[in-house]
């Protein structure tokens, strides 16, 4: 919109102020979002229609009928519209019958756009992944007119099936793709032909990815190493070695349209913990204040009643792991601010310890005995609390049968809490400059394997693979793929690293899991 109309709807804010008396300040950011939904009225309007073509927004056309109507951008991710509203919209948490809703809408919208078109409708969408060139879901609403126009050619399954694949025309995703080319409705743009013929002729020659160590870096390294930044790296050293060389992998489920789709079922997988992890922190804090209506607008968890079902399970069971801990520890906790200066470079990371700083607390919403990865980051924290000079010890709060598991552990001695941090810091040196023969899960497995006097390498092969239930192992991560695939993880000469380290990282852990003891039994 322009700037005419950026001010009138300042004006009408302004108006809205003095005719309800408001006396509360808003922030810059509400403006905003107020002033961007306000603003699409103007954007989706039709500018001109005048017998040729028009162009604009989708607005009711039933009054404005048409030969051939065009929509462009119906898929999944961008149509119906998704009611994003924010944490601070009260309306949006409590809403009643007759309350404006995009999705129900833009159904209206679609079906008035149907009603105005005479002769011809053509719809499309950018169905495919811009990065993986994955086919995605067609909006529902085309894909409901599509089915209801197939069911009026037949009864029968199959040849439905036909007039549905028929009604769609699957274009490439990028102009200069080869098939763009080919067949009877080949492109005619010379100079994207060009680009496909390069592609075409290009020819790669075949090199080892992996070429020995890298050269430490050059350029001027931070000087402060984030703790959680130290335990991502512990537990993928692998992506660590990948971003030296200039290869970032994109994450499990990096979408740019995810924050567009709206969760409907019940939280799983990295999705559960992340949502309990945010209930725990805003327990901790304090902050539980609208905390489901805020949980939804991070897209945790659905709203509403939806959300309640599908989510209000786990929400509980994770505020209650937090309030244990509050109980533990004596009903408040602070966060504390600590920096590791003795290393290079630094460490600095936050922790929540109670008010005399004498005891540290940890919450993991998880069962700890059979996860190395989370047993490596409860350790790491411990010590390096321990190595910053921290004299109390841990309260760790797990999941347990039935209910919250309370353990707790003695202080860390300073001097080994350092060199153990040293240790872990050097190792994150190296992952930088070599694939490093450690992960948490195949680790582990080696030292368990070797203190009781089992196969190690098949121990470590049946970490590295395929879980029983199909659950992926660690070698099946892109990062292991990608830093292992033109040598055996373990050949004879790599084994030995693999102890070498699984000794001197996962032997500590286990250790430090030893001096655990029942809530009370021991403390700082």
């Amino acid at each position: 919109f322009d700037s005419m109309a950026a001010g009138g709807l300042v004006g009408d804010l302004r108006a809205a102020e003095t005719d309800h008396a408001c006396d509360v300040e808003i922030d810059a950011g509400t403006v905003a979002t107020w002033l961007d939904r306000a603003a699409e009225d103007e954007v989706r309007a039709v500018s001109r229609v005048g017998g040729a073509i028009a162009m604009g927004g989708l607005k009711p056309m039933r009054a404005v009928p048409c030969r051939v109507l065009a929509v462009m951008g119906l898929h999944d991710s961008a149509f119906p519209r998704r009611a994003r509203a924010p944490a601070w919209d009260l309306l949006a948490a409590a809403p009643r019958r007759g309350d404006r809703d995009p999705v129900y809408e833009d159904r209206q919208l679609f079906l008035d756009a149907l009603l105005a078109a005479g002769d011809r409708a053509i719809m499309t969408a950018t169905a495919r992944n811009v990065r993986s060139n994955k086919e995605e879901p067609l909006s529902a609403c085309v894909e409901e007119f599509l089915r209801v126009a197939a069911a009026t050619v037949s009864d029968h399954p199959d040849t439905r099936e036909t007039a549905y694949q028929e009604l769609i025309e699957d274009h490439p995703l990028q102009p200069f793709n080869a098939d763009s080319y080919t067949g009877p409705r080949a492109s005619f743009d010379t100079g994207h032909l060009e680009i496909a013929r390069a592609f075409r002729e290009r020819r790669d020659e075949a090199a080892p990815f992996h070429a020995g160590p890298l050269e430490p870096p050059t350029e001027v390294q931070p000087a402060d190493l984030g703790l959680h930044e130290l335990i991502r790296i512990l537990k993928d050293p692998w992506s660590a070695w990948l971003r030296s060389l200039g290869v970032v992998l994109p994450r499990a489920g990096d979408d740019p349209f995810a924050l567009d789709r709206e969760p409907v079922a019940t939280p799983a997988g990295l999705g559960r913990w992340q949502l309990e992890s945010a209930v725990i922190d805003a327990v901790l804090a304090g902050r539980t204040t609208f905390l489901e209506e805020r949980l939804a607008a991070d897209r945790l968890m659905p709203y509403g009643t939806l959300g309640a079902a599908m989510a209000g399970r786990t929400v509980r069971e994770a505020e209650s792991l937090a309030r244990r801990a509050l109980e533990e520890a004596g009903g408040r906790l602070e966060p504390l601010r600590l920096v590791y200066g003795r290393g290079s470079p630094q460490v600095a990371g936050n922790i929540s310890v109670t008010p005399d700083h004498g005891l540290q607390v940890l919450v993991r919403p998880t069962w700890l005995a059979n996860a190395p990865h989370h047993r490596l980051d409860v350790w790491a924290r411990a010590t390096f609390a321990a190595a910053c000079g921290m004299r109390g010890g841990t309260l760790l709060v797990s999941k347990g049968v039935g209910r919250a598991k309370v353990e707790r552990a003695p202080p860390v001695a300073p001097y080994q809490a350092r060199v153990q941090l040293d240790r872990l810091l050097e190792l994150c040196g190296e992952a930088r400059r070599d694939p490093l023969p450690f992960g948490p899960k195949t680790s582990s497995a080696v030292l368990a394997a070797g203190r009781r006097d089992r196969d190690e390498r098949a121990s470590a092969r049946a970490a590295w693979g395929r879980q029983f239930r199909g659950a992926p192992g660690e070698g099946e991560r892109p990062s292991a793929e990608l830093a292992w695939r033109d040598r055996d993880p373990f050949a004879e000469e790599t084994l030995g690293e693999w102890r070498r380290l699984a000794t001197e990282v996962f032997g500590p852990v286990e250790a430090w899991f030893e001096t655990l003891g029942p809530s009370g039994a021991s403390g700082g």
